[in-house]
């Protein structure tokens, strides 16, 4: 009797060992899965940063980047006057597909899915010249809203990559001006 008792207490034993290691498994196994989540998101984060940016190194943006820089006016109504969609059409083109590529970085970075450090460390001084350049067309749009239309926060995203720029620029930069 005293031998069918310790078999069942050494069954019993070795069950329970069996149960918490299956436990312990299936645990460590879902922690590597949130890891490998984890990372995969990660790297996709990377790729759409590397994407956002390769945006703005494309030739045909670097041309209307050109195009944006050398404009000279000085307010809204000289450039919608110099530059506007009916005077100069290529030369508003150029200026509506910089700050839309510009305010859809800035709205990716805002939901977090591209790095706002990275985008700092690739050329931070760009974005800013680029955002001071067109601030007052961006502005004059939102307050002349033309043909009627409602743009309050037309290029809201440009405005918020700027913004973030600066930031990261005192942050790393404490004693320095922008």
């Amino acid at each position: 009797m005293v031998e069918a008792i310790t078999f069942q207490t050494v069954f019993q034993f070795l069950q329970t060992i069996s149960i918490m290691v299956g436990i312990s498994y299936y645990i460590l196994n879902i922690q590597n899965n949130q890891r490998n989540q984890e990372l995969a998101l990660e790297a996709r984060k990377i790729h759409l940063t590397r994407e956002a940016i390769g945006k703005t190194a494309s030739r045909d943006f670097l041309n209307d980047l050109t195009k944006v820089l050398y404009q000279q006016w000085e307010n809204y109504d000289d450039f919608i006057e110099k530059y506007g969609p009916y005077s100069n059409p290529d030369a508003y083109a150029a200026v509506i597909h910089v700050c839309e590529e510009y305010h859809i970085m800035g709205l990716d970075m805002r939901h977090g899915i591209i790095d706002a450090d990275y985008v700092y460390e690739r050329g931070f001084e760009v974005n800013l010249s680029m955002w001071n350049k067109v601030k007052p067309i961006v502005y004059g749009i939102r307050e002349a809203s033309p043909l009627g239309l409602q743009y309050s926060s037309l290029w809201d995203g440009f405005d918020y990559l700027a913004l973030e720029m600066e930031r990261i620029h005192h942050e790393r930069n404490p004693h320095e001006a922008t």
